[in-house]
């Protein structure tokens, strides 16, 4: 179906019913073009980014809306990382509750195009648990499979980018549709998730987000009894460059022999604490914190600090040099091809 164009009539002439039969043909064409249940679909998520709710009921166009028991979700206008408006499921906490999903109109796919997924999210308490999804549906709207593309308990406390690529798909799929799901009710987290941008893109590295580099973060390997968060090692002294978004550090750490756990470690500026690691292995491991530094900017003093919840066996810490990164927008890449999940400021 094609659209077809009408030519104005003259005052006075009454309208056909084959003009009638125009705007209906016009209209459904509009609506298979945005995703309906038509041939049709667009080749990118329609009102991704959440600004559009003509008929006013809480739920963003051309989105539909589940919630699991207990949730509730609502349209936010002073918290965004696109535009004006961003998503927020809320989950209150306890067995079998959760917050909720949007589900996106049909967006055209194929195995013969290099795609991926880009999702904005933000979560004000990390342990919650979120999943972005897509669901495959065949030539004929079928629904196939789906895949989640990320799914975690330890999301981002700032606005961060979740970017998949290498997305397995099924042979014969030709539509799918993004799925967002912010408090699962399988895990009992109270807490709000936000999404916002939600877009099929082409998987080709974002540009735009090179990260600084400071070499002047460097702790040799320290350690601590204390059962509760220390200062350890030396102050680092920082300069954050004007206009960056997220500071990242790479950090060694292990418990001691005889330890149960968890052994945590993190860095502060001031009274402004990053993202923590936990372990409970005698094996060094190495990860990344991070913390919002929108308004740290300039001359800072780092503090890398660290616990052992048993209370007296070892907790060690330690940060090669160069190993902090400056960032204007965090990006969690998940790898399908590789199986990875990881924060990126690379």
């Amino acid at each position: 179906m094609a659209w077809t164009n009408l030519a104005k009539r003259s005052l006075g002439y009454c309208i056909p019913k084959s003009w009638l039969d125009v705007f209906i043909d016009n209209s459904v064409y509009l609506y298979n073009a945005l995703g309906g249940s038509g041939g049709s679909a667009l080749n990118i998520v329609p009102n991704s980014s959440f600004e559009n709710d003509v008929d006013a009921d809480g739920i963003p166009d051309q989105w539909t809306r589940t919630l699991y028991t207990g949730g509730s979700g609502a349209l936010v206008s002073t918290d965004s990382a696109d535009a004006k408006f961003s998503y927020k499921f809320t989950h209150p906490g306890g067995a079998g509750n959760g917050g909720g999903y949007l589900t996106s109109d049909y967006v055209t796919w194929s195995t013969f195009r290099m795609l991926g997924v880009a999702v904005s999210l933000k979560c004000s308490v990390a342990g919650i648990k979120v999943i972005v999804r897509v669901k495959f549906y065949d030539k004929d709207k079928a629904f196939l499979s789906n895949v989640d593309v990320y799914t975690s308990t330890a999301n981002p406390l700032v606005w961060a980018l979740i970017y998949a690529k290498n997305i397995d798909t099924p042979a014969t799929a030709r539509f799918a549709k993004l799925e967002l799901h912010g408090g699962v009710n399988d895990t009992a987290v109270a807490g709000d998730v936000y999404f916002d941008f939600a877009q099929i893109v082409d998987a080709e590295a974002l540009p735009g987000y090179l990260p600084f580099t400071d070499s002047s973060i460097a702790q040799a390997e320290v350690n601590t009894t204390s059962a509760i968060f220390v200062d350890v090692g030396a102050v680092q002294n920082i300069t954050i460059p004007a206009g960056t978004k997220v500071l990242g550090v790479s950090i060694t750490f292990r418990v001691g022999a005889g330890s149960t756990g968890p052994g945590k470690v993190r860095f502060r500026i001031g009274t402004t604490y990053s993202t923590e690691l936990t372990t409970s292995s005698t094996v060094n491991t190495t990860g990344e914190a991070y913390l919002d530094v929108g308004s740290l900017q300039g001359a800072q003093s780092l503090y890398f600090q660290a616990m052992d919840a048993a209370g007296s066996p070892l907790i060690y810490l330690s940060c090669p040099a160069a190993n902090a990164k400056f960032c204007k927008t965090p990006r969690i890449v998940s790898d399908g091809a590789l199986g990875t999940q990881a924060y990126d400021v690379t």
